[in-house]
């Protein structure tokens, strides 16, 4: 947020000039992008979850036309796909992400617009896998296979499934979404925000761990965790790198004690709350 891809994108969108245009964004979005060419832009603005508004965007206006409609709803109108020769743009483009929802392939295989604008504060989340659909509605006409290929690095897991490990050739991918248009801003050329510092703290793992990893069970005291499904055993295997792990409970205490700044902390059993707190 506050990075001005309203502004960005809406004015790129007039630049291209197309008579009608075309805005998918999330549906708690959808008034504020109405409200934003209103304000700003001479067009005719049609709300397309409203089904009066729907049908009258389908008639010819002088200065052009925008309409609205959010994810959810866009696939569940058909008629978009006879849409010709109009300008898409979707704001958080990285819902699209997965190919296989419904919202991605009615975007991603119904619609033909003429030109493209995808916005996005955190197109990946730092997951280069996740760009895949976003550089295929741009025009990269690169298979999913290729992609991973050249820019994904993977094992097997021991249970068979495929782990993405990291990444590879990043600059040369950077290189080639530049290349299909994509505009590269941080933040701080925007607006100012305080220094982000990431400090890793490295835990050993317990015996206990090492022993459920390999035997599937382990015992503290009076409890007994018996990891006999797939779930289970990711669950417990959670706990046991938690708060049944006395070094990071120790390392926890560490860095409370560390900085008498408040703090903000994550964590994902109510067990692990309580032993945090009384740290």
């Amino acid at each position: 947020m506050g990075l001005g891809k309203t502004f960005v994108g809406s004015e790129k969108m007039i630049q291209l000039n197309k008579r009608v245009n075309l805005v998918i964004c999330q549906k708690s979005k959808v008034n504020d992008w109405i409200d934003h060419f209103v304000k700003y832009y001479p067009m005719a603005v049609w709300d397309l979850t409203n089904k009066n508004d729907f049908k009258l965007f389908w008639e010819d206006c002088k200065f052009g036309k925008v309409g609205v409609i959010n994810y959810e709803l866009a696939f569940r109108r058909p008629e978009l796909s006879k849409l010709t020769d109009f300008t898409l743009m979707l704001d958080e483009s990285s819902l699209i992400q997965n190919e296989c929802a419904k919202r991605s392939k009615f975007i991603l295989k119904r619609l033909k617009p003429s030109n493209v604008i995808l916005l996005s504060g955190t197109p990946t989340s730092g997951k280069y896998e996740r760009l895949w659909s976003q550089m295929n509605l741009l025009g990269w006409n690169i298979s999913k296979k290729m992609y991973y290929a050249q820019y994904v690095d993977m094992k097997i897991s021991p249970d068979g499934y495929p782990i993405i490990t990291g990444y590879k050739n990043v600059d040369r991918l950077k290189r080639k979404m530049r290349e299909h248009g994509c505009v590269f801003m941080k933040s701080e050329e925007v607006l100012n925000l305080p220094t982000q510092n990431f400090i890793p703290v490295n835990v050993p793992e317990s015996k206990e761990y090492k022993k459920f990893k390999k035997s599937g069970i382990v015992t503290f005291g009076d409890i007994e965790l018996v990891g006999d499904t797939t779930l289970t055993k990711l669950l417990y295997s959670r706990m046991l790198c938690g708060h049944y792990n006395a070094e990071k409970i120790k390392a926890f205490k560490d860095l409370v004690e560390s900085t008498d700044d408040r703090l903000i902390v994550f964590y994902n059993f109510n067990d692990e709350l309580e032993v945090l707190k009384s740290v």
